[in-house]
């Protein structure tokens, strides 16, 4: 995300801090993954992020559900899908309004 979209890192992140989930969007990078937004970014030029929620194991690993069967929302925090959904609504509807 911050190789091809810092801008909208920062736009983001500074909108959960104004939204008051800087508890949630920790600024803190680690490591870099390789999934489907680099094909985008690169061949398409539209600039895309990630939002992952890493919990009390940063730059580990994700939790064993990552991309499983298990993978559901059974194990979405509730509290981390409302801080995200209320943040990027926030952020399109104010970029939307400029």
């Amino acid at each position: 995300s911050m190789r091809y979209a810092p801008k909208i890192v920062d736009m983001v992140w500074e909108e959960a801090r104004q939204l008051g989930y800087d508890g949630y969007f920790i600024n803190e990078q680690f490591g870099g993954i390789i999934d489907d937004h680099k094909f985008v970014n690169e061949i398409a030029g539209i600039p895309m992020i990630d939002i992952i929620h890493v919990g009390s194991n940063p730059g580990k690993t994700f939790g064993a559900h990552w991309h499983t069967m298990n993978d559901n929302i059974d194990v979405i925090d509730k509290n981390v899908l409302n801080a995200v959904g209320h943040t990027l609504v926030s952020t399109l509807y104010k970029e939307d309004n400029k």
